[in-house]
């Protein structure tokens, strides 16, 4: 189902799914949001391997998984956090600014104009005209204000601006999902290890404890 929201690639959420499931079948792709396309890179690279219609990841796509979860949660995931908040205060800030210069010219749009002189010399000058501002007319001169073709364009930069913002936003509530999901996924590890230890010494597992 499509989203506006942040998604992981396909073969990054296959990738994920195996670890977490241990097989998936190869036609249930849709369903998981995965195509053949990242079957077939994963495979190229010796990360999954299929048999009898069912993936699996391989040694290598468990040793890639364990440097993709340290990189995460290790420095790497706070660092990230701290960059995406920057990113979203420069945006703002930004944002504020172009806010306050699109005003300048907005309605208004730039016309030329021609004259003769005494010596039939040709002269060109510039007005910004509007039908909704006032004053109706600003005479520029020979040549247009510098920052014209800028500022006008400022609205469509904006709108843009806010998207990004949106996204970002959207990206840190991901981010957030993610630590708390591999939070879960480590301490089951290590629930599930204990256990392992516990029934190799032939100890009772008392599973209403757990």
């Amino acid at each position: 189902m499509a989203s506006d929201g942040f998604r992981l690639p396909g073969y990054l959420r296959l990738l994920f799914l195996l670890n977490s499931e241990g097989k998936v079948m190869v036609s249930l792709r849709r369903e998981y949001g995965f195509r053949m396309n990242d079957v077939h890179m994963l495979q190229a690279f010796g990360l999954i391997r299929e048999h009898d219609g069912f993936l699996e990841l391989t040694d290598k796509g468990r040793e890639f998984l364990k440097e993709v979860e340290d990189t995460l949660l290790g420095k790497g995931v706070g660092k990230f956090r701290k960059i995406l908040h920057e990113l979203v205060a420069l945006i703002d800030h930004v944002l504020s600014k172009v806010e306050e210069y699109a005003k300048i010219y907005d309605g208004y749009w730039l016309e030329e104009t021609w004259v003769h002189n005494k010596l039939k010399t040709k002269y060109y000058y510039y007005y910004l005209k509007s039908k909704t501002r006032k004053p109706r007319s600003i005479y520029l001169g020979k040549k247009p204000v510098p920052d014209y073709y800028l500022l006008r364009d400022l609205k469509a930069y904006k709108a843009k601006l806010t998207r990004l913002q949106e996204q970002t936003v959207m990206l840190l509530t991901e981010l957030q999902h993610l630590e708390v999901a591999t939070y879960i996924v480590r301490n089951l590890e290590k629930t599930q290890k204990k256990i392992a230890q516990i029934k190799a010494k032939n100890i009772p597992v008392d599973s209403s404890s757990s």
